[in-house]
């Protein structure tokens, strides 16, 4: 029981730093954007790779996360399982089970251990409870969330922009320098794409 009280602190120090990363990655989105727009590539590239950096952290952080859940829920599942031994080995009037019900029980058991050990344990309520009912600790995960959410909606509204960006300038190419659609052929007689026409332009767009 120990062991399982010390996930608590670790969790909200995990949270805490999930909280300070997405900080800075929310920064850091107001700054690609604003390159993006000024078409200041050189800020975008420095940008982008600490963006890189911040979301690699992240990720760590999110995979230690993962990993308290999953810890918790194996130590209370044992403790639960124990108890409930220890209960049935008490309850003397109650009589032995036939060998074959036994097996029956023991494959059940290896069977859920089986797929404990291929997929990720889903929490129930009491282990999701234990570990995040504290409230510093909900209070911290309630802020990952919100920051989680305004993220993501600052990354559409970066990739809609540059979409949106991309399509005028391709309208505009196909205007000032239509390609040919038809079929060419090299001179070995096989298909080959027409190549860019070139164009020389004395504004930055």
């Amino acid at each position: 029981m120990a062991g399982k009280l010390k996930k608590k602190p670790v969790m909200l120090k995990v949270l805490k730093a999930e909280n300070n990363v997405l900080d800075s990655i929310i920064v850091r989105q107001g700054v690609i954007h604003d390159t993006v727009v000024a078409k200041d590539w050189v800020q975008l590239e420095d940008a982008m790779i600490k963006m890189e950096r911040l979301s690699a952290r992240f990720m760590e952080l999110e995979e230690q996360r993962m990993n308290i859940e999953q810890e918790t829920a194996l130590s209370m599942r044992e403790i639960e399982a124990k108890e409930s031994e220890d209960a049935e080995n008490a309850e003397s009037e109650i009589p032995e089970e036939t060998a074959e019900a036994i097996e029956e029980q023991e494959s059940e058991s290896e069977e859920v251990e089986e797929r404990e050990e291929a997929e990720p344990l889903v929490l129930t309520f009491e282990e999701r409870a234990f570990l995040y009912g504290d409230r510093r600790v909900s209070d911290t995960l309630s802020k990952v969330r919100t920051k989680l959410a305004r993220s993501k909606i600052e990354n559409n509204a970066l990739n809609a922009y540059v979409s949106a960006a991309n399509g005028f300038l391709q309208g505009v190419f196909d205007k000032i320098v239509p390609q040919r659609k038809n079929t060419v052929y090299n001179r070995y007689g096989k298909m080959a794409k027409p190549s860019m026409q070139s164009l020389v332009i004395d504004r930055v767009f």
